[in-house]
């Protein structure tokens, strides 16, 4: 089987279990989607680190507690500290600015993209999961070890062949129209009529390479009545360069492709393209995609590993983990801010690999 359709299988099952994730938790907490994953990768660390110590649980100076939203928004001594929506009237950005009295944290202002961060976060409406408290005063949190349950869940299953459902008046063709005839038969629609061969071979072309086929293409498919004259289309698109460049942006997507640092800064990384060359290129060689994986996340650990390597294939492994080198830059200085550049290079492979989410082990080793 070409690497194509268990590329195409795979990585729509896993984003589908990321999305999946994000949107069920997004249920639960009762807000949308991306208002929370800003919540869990910037503000509650950011409240853990700098406020919840001295405004949580444990120890409440002036009546504040910032472990909890109801708390957060009842305020303390000196009234609300979150107004949601209104960034500008609420007492924590005051705070944090240095404007007024009341100077927190007192021992050093945070940054100003920390304080851009909370701006963002309580103008947007202050997202907070539901029940949720932070600094360990909600014993209802997950612990302990994976349950029976918990191993059951969907997208953890292993990958099976199922048997072709049995349809009854539909044009089959092939297995997989056994599959859509039912879905469609569930949701009451009626498939349309069978594309004519200049329309079927103009689809196929599109979507395995994303160019048009040439006249001269169009009519020597026509031309050919043998049976297998569709198979020999589609191998030879499959065989074009164009096809890895097509299908290759998918992947590139997933992986949050770019030849910017992104951020503030977005500086250009003018090297960017060799693993986007890689990706194309292991899309057009067919490389297995365990290989294809593997490669990506530590090629160049692989590269040692392998006695009698090549130099070219050295240096092909190597590129392969243009995947890490890719991550996000946050700002020009680099050095404070790594931190967050492996932050997101955990959440991607987690996203991209294993349809899950993985901002908690910024917080959490356990």
């Amino acid at each position: 089987m070409r690497l194509m359709t268990i590329f195409v299988l795979r990585v729509s099952a896993l984003c589908a279990a990321s999305l999946f994730f994000i949107v069920w938790q997004a249920r639960v907490a009762g807000a949308d989607s991306e208002p929370l994953v800003f919540f869990e990768n910037e503000i509650r660390p950011l409240l853990v680190e700098r406020c919840v110590k001295c405004h949580g649980p444990k120890k409440s100076e002036s009546n504040l507690r910032l472990d909890a939203l109801a708390g957060a928004i009842k305020g303390g001594d000196n009234g609300p500290a979150i107004i949601p929506g209104k960034a500008g009237e609420s007492l924590i950005i005051k705070a944090v600015r240095h404007e007024g009295e009341l100077k927190m944290p007192p021992d050093e202002k945070l940054a100003d993209r920390e304080i851009a961060a909370l701006v963002s976060w309580i103008q947007s409406g202050a997202a907070w999961p539901e029940g949720r408290s932070l600094g360990g005063g909600d014993h209802s949190l997950r612990g302990g070890p994976i349950s029976a349950e918990e191993r059951a869940f969907w997208s953890f299953q292993p990958v099976e062949d199922p048997a072709p459902p049995r349809v009854e008046g539909a044009q089959i063709n092939n297995d997989i129209d056994r599959f859509v005839s039912r879905r469609l038969d569930q949701s009451r629609l009626k498939a349309t009529k069978l594309a004519d061969r200049s329309v079927l071979i103009r689809r196929a072309t599109f979507d395995l390479t994303g160019l048009p086929p040439t006249p001269e293409d169009i009519q020597a498919y026509l031309d050919d009545e043998s049976p297998d004259a569709f198979e020999e289309v589609v191998e030879r698109l499959l065989g074009s360069k164009a096809y890895g460049e097509r299908w290759g942006r998918h992947w590139l997507d997933v992986v949050r492709y770019s030849d910017t640092a992104g951020e503030t800064g977005d500086f250009p990384t003018p090297l960017s393209y060799k693993y986007r060359n890689w990706v194309i290129n292991a899309l057009n060689a067919d490389k297995p995609y365990d290989q294809f994986v593997r490669e990506q996340i530590a090629g160049d650990i692989l590269a040692k590993q392998t006695p009698g390597v090549s130099k070219e294939k050295y240096k092909e492994m190597l590129t392969a983990t243009g995947f890490v080198a890719i991550s996000r830059r946050f700002g020009f200085d680099s050095e404070n801010y790594h931190h967050l550049t492996i932050q997101d290079t955990i959440d991607t492979i987690g996203q991209a690999f294993l349809g899950l989410s993985l901002g908690c082990a910024r917080c959490h080793d356990h």
